[in-house]
C-alpha cells in the first residue's frame, strides 16, 4: 500500500494549517511525518492536544513511541514507521480517555475501508463482546467515540450516509498492533457480527438483506483470516447468495474455502452439504466436468463416513458383547 509524500513547502503549509502553529515551528515534527498526508493528519491532531509545549514533547514523544514499535511496523521504509507511530500515538492517547473507541476501531480495521454502515455495527454489537456491545447501546457514547476517532484522524465519519470510512494504512496498522491472540479474537468477533445479521437461508425474502449487507461482507471474507468453522459457514452462506444473483465466480471461491475449512476440520456432514451447493452452481453454469469432480469427491466422502459408522457400530457391538458376557458372569 503506498502513500505519496508532499513536497517540504506543502507538508510545512498543511501541518501549519491543521496545527495552528507557525511555518517555521513545524519542520522537526514535518521530518518524524515524513511528509505524509496521513502521519501529518495524526500529527497534527496530537499537537493540538498538547498546547503550548507542543513541539518539544511531541518529538520526545515520537522518538520513544518509534522506538518501542513491535518489530512488524518497525521494519520496512522510514515512511512505514513514520505513519505507525503517528497512528500509534493517536491510539494510545485515545485509549487513555475513551478505550472503547479502540476496540471499535478494531472491529473497523477488518471491514470496508470505503465505508462501514454504522448500521451493521449497531445491528449486530451483541456480538462484538459484551463491553463493546454493551457500550454501543447508548448512541451518545457511540457519537463520542467516534469523534473522538475522527479526531485524530484515524476515521472519517460520513454522517450524511451514516458510515465510517478509514485508510487501509491505518487498518493494517491497527491489527498489526494487536497479538496474534487478540486479532483472531477480534476477528470472530466480525465473524459472529455477520453470522448474527446475515439469515442462515437465502430466500426471496431473505435476499434484500444480503443486498443491504453486500459492501459490507467482502472485505472480511477476503482477509481470510480464520480456519474456524464459523468463518466456513460465513462463506458458505455468503457463497449460496451470490450463487442466487448468479455472480458464480464469487459464489465458487466461497464455497471451495468454505469446503477447504470444514475438510481440514473433519466437519464431514457440514463439507457434504456444501459440495453440494458447489455442484449444483457448476452444474447452473453448465459446467459438467467441475460438476462431476465434486460429485466424485461427495461419493468418496460419503463412503469414508459409511465406513466410520461402520467401524463405530462393529466397535460398540464388541463393547456391548463383552459387557453382557461379562454381566452373565456375574
Amino acid at each position: 500500500m503506498e502513500v505519496t509524500s508532499l513536497s517540504h513547502e506543502d507538508g510545512a503549509t498543511l501541518l501549519s494549517n491543521l496545527s495552528d502553529l507557525a511555518l517555521h515551528d513545524v519542520e522537526e515534527e514535518l521530518a518524524r511525518a515524513q511528509y505524509l498526508p496521513l502521519a501529518i493528519e495524526h500529527c497534527s491532531a496530537y499537537l493540538r492536544q498538547l498546547g503550548p509545549l507542543n513541539a518539544r514533547t511531541y518529538c520526545l514523544e515520537f522518538d520513544k513511541t518509534r522506538q518501542d514499535l513491535p518489530p512488524q511496523l518497525r521494519t520496512g521504509s522510514r515512511e512505514a514507521a513514520a505513519i505507525a507511530t503517528t497512528c500509534t500515538m493517536a491510539i494510545q492517547t485515545i485509549r487513555r480517555s475513551c478505550k472503547p473507541a479502540v476496540d471499535l476501531l478494531r472491529v473497523l480495521s477488518f471491514l470496508n475501508p470505503n465505508g462501514v454502515m454504522i448500521e451493521l455495527l449497531i445491528s449486530g454489537r451483541k456480538s462484538l463482546g459484551e463491553s463493546l456491545g454493551d457500550f454501543m447501546k447508548d448512541e451518545r457514547k457511540m457519537r463520542v467515540a467516534l469523534l473522538e476517532l475522527e479526531k485524530f484522524g484515524l476515521i472519517k465519519w460520513v454522517q450524511a450516509n451514516n458510515i465510517v470510512q478509514l485508510h487501509r494504512v491505518v487498518q493494517k496498522i491497527v491489527r498489526d498492533m494487536m497479538r496474534h491472540n487478540e486479532m483472531m479474537s477480534v476477528f470472530a468477533n466480525v465473524v459472529d457480527m455477520f453470522y448474527s445479521v446475515l439469515p442462515n437461508k437465502v430466500t426471496s425474502k431473505t435476499k434484500q438483506i444480503y443486498e443491504k449487507y453486500e459492501s459490507q461482507f467482502l472485505e472480511p471474507l477476503g482477509l481470510q483470516s480464520s480456519r474456524s468453522e464459523d468463518f466456513a459457514f460465513l462463506n458458505e452462506r455468503v457463497g449460496t447468495y451470490f450463487g442466487s444473483i448468479n455472480m458464480f465466480t464469487d459464489c465458487e471461491k466461497l464455497l471451495s474455502e468454505a469446503i477447504t475449512i470444514l475438510a481440514e476440520r473433519s466437519a464431514d456432514p457440514d463439507c457434504l452439504r456444501v459440495m453440494k451447493i458447489l455442484k449444483a452452481a457448476y452444474q447452473l453454469q453448465g459446467k459438467t466436468e467441475q460438476a462431476s469432480k465434486v460429485h466424485a469427491r461427495m461419493e468418496k466422502l460419503s463412503m469414508e463416513m459409511q465406513r466410520r459408522r461402520e467401524a463405530v457400530g462393529a466397535i460398540l457391538g464388541v463393547m456391548n458383547n463383552s459387557i453382557v458376557g461379562d454381566m452373565n458372569l456375574i
